[in-house]
């Protein structure tokens, strides 16, 4: 044997073991670790995978991840192939799969591109148990973390629903804002000063969004850090308020609707007043003008300034004039249609259309309306992917059935919303677009989902992705 052959040998078996000791390290990992194209296919999967899945690993090699992911987060996986595809590496990606035995396992995922450009690298933490108990407490506990301050960091949405608050406008909301009270003259600092040797328990009021007292039977301790210094609070409250026969005191005298309505009114025909003031200022110009000239470009304005005005009425009393009745309605039926519309008229548009719909028992809405509200959200992601000039559109289309809901979400890669304007998205009149009729569309929207359909309507964007969820009762 020569040196050169030797060297190849022994080059050929070093590589060899080092594949082994790899092999043998991946396979007694406590993360489940593959490699998936971007269809979802698996090309490797180390043994941690099986006990996750309970699948053979022979078994896994046949699946395709999509496939096991729940419904509920296959977006999730999607637009993370998406992300992971531009980004090179994307984090914390929450799924739920669906194991051989139909149970349901949490799991904590990255997803990594390989230098191919082909595959990526999927590592997968199973996180069921803290999830379920995470899960269980928000849900059904009552119960809020404060910091040193007594602002709120942590809040269930128990209390949340309870208080009649979206949690976004809890958090960093200082407990005080409550009016809350205690018994017997008690205070939070005196409370404070007692908690490095015991939990206090004791009654307490709290005023929910509507000022109507709630009475809770309470339990604060401290949070310590590992030096054993107090870091913030912990509360958990009962609700006793039926016990104690506190009835709830509403402020105002009107029906929860009729209170709704009047708000929505204010806020739009507030708007409406400033193009009158326009027409109104240049009215009394013309009065004062003698130039022909002038006065005809006058009369342009006020002409251009009626008609936006015109067309803005027009859309409200069309979006709030019900024509219909509530119906029993094939929502699958309903939403496959917009699909296969949206597939013919984008073919030359380079937009990918993708849809996940879930067959469901007819349910009760308006179709009209609801129709309305989905296409006005699917063309605000395609005129965003036309403006933003998106090479990879992709546009998902989903709906589940989730517990006692009906999910329909509508994702889009256009770009995302900038976190400085997300918060106005609903406000009547807010628009990026400087046209006529503009910035109506998203809050007639959500007051139709939320007053007239009894749903929710929200819109969440992260990064390049936004995601229009409308949630309707089952």
């Amino acid at each position: 044997m020569s040196l050169e052959q030797y060297k190849q040998k022994v080059t050929k078996q070093t590589l060899t073991e080092k594949m082994a000791d790899l092999n043998d390290i991946l396979n007694n990992s406590w993360d489940g670790i593959g490699i998936i194209d971007e269809f979802g296919n698996f090309i490797y999967t180390n043994q941690a995978f099986s006990p996750i899945l309970n699948y053979s690993k022979s078994e896994i090699l046949k699946l395709n991840f999509f496939n096991i992911v729940d419904s509920s987060t296959r977006d999730v996986i999607k637009f993370g192939i998406i992300k992971a595809q531009k980004l090179g590496c994307i984090k914390n990606l929450k799924l739920i799969c669906i194991r051989k035995d139909k149970k349901k396992v949490y799991l904590e995922a990255s997803l990594a591109l390989m230098g191919n450009k082909k595959y990526f690298v999927l590592n997968a933490r199973d996180c069921t148990e803290e999830i379920t108990k995470k899960t269980l407490i928000n849900k059904y506990i009552l119960s809020c973390r404060l910091d040193l301050e007594s602002k709120i960091i942590e809040i269930s949405d128990a209390l949340g629903r309870l208080l009649k608050y979206e949690k976004h406008e809890l958090l960093k909301m200082s407990f005080s804002k409550f009016h809350y009270k205690f018994e017997e003259d008690t205070t939070l600092e005196s409370i404070y000063a007692d908690l490095h040797q015991d939990d206090w328990i004791g009654i307490l009021y709290l005023n929910d969004k509507e000022q109507n007292t709630l009475c809770f039977d309470t339990r604060i301790n401290a949070v310590f850090n590992k030096y054993g210094d107090i870091v913030g609070y912990e509360c958990i409250f009962f609700d006793i308020t039926s016990k104690n026969a506190i009835a709830p005191q509403s402020n105002g005298n009107f029906s929860d609707g009729f209170k709704i309505f009047t708000d929505m009114m204010n806020k739009v025909t507030s708007k409406w007043l400033d193009p009158l003031n326009v027409i109104d200022t240049k009215v009394h110009k013309i009065q004062n003008e003698q130039d022909l000239g002038v006065i005809k470009d006058i009369a342009t304005d006020i002409l251009k300034t009626k008609e936006a005005l015109t067309k803005d009425i027009e859309v409200f009393k069309q979006n709030f004039v019900i024509n219909e009745s509530i119906q029993k309605v094939d929502l699958y039926n309903l939403l496959f249609g917009i699909v296969t519309m949206l597939e013919t008229k984008n073919t030359k548009n380079n937009i990918t259309i993708k849809s996940d719909l879930q067959k469901i028992a007819p349910t009760e809405t308006i179709p009209g309306k609801l129709t309305d509200i989905i296409f006005g959200l699917i063309t605000n992601s395609l005129e965003a992917f036309k403006r933003k000039k998106i090479d990879d559109a992709l546009l998902d289309i989903s709906m589940h059935e989730v517990q006692n809901e009906i999910l329909i979400q509508i994702i889009d890669n256009a770009g995302g919303i900038h976190p400085d304007i997300i918060s106005r998205i609903f406000d009547p009149y807010f628009s990026t677009k400087n046209e006529p009729g503009k910035g109506l569309g998203l809050y007639m929207a959500k007051n139709i989902v939320e007053n007239i359909l009894n749903g929710k309507l929200s819109i969440e964007s992260k990064e390049d992705i936004t995601v229009a969820i409308v949630s309707l009762p089952k």
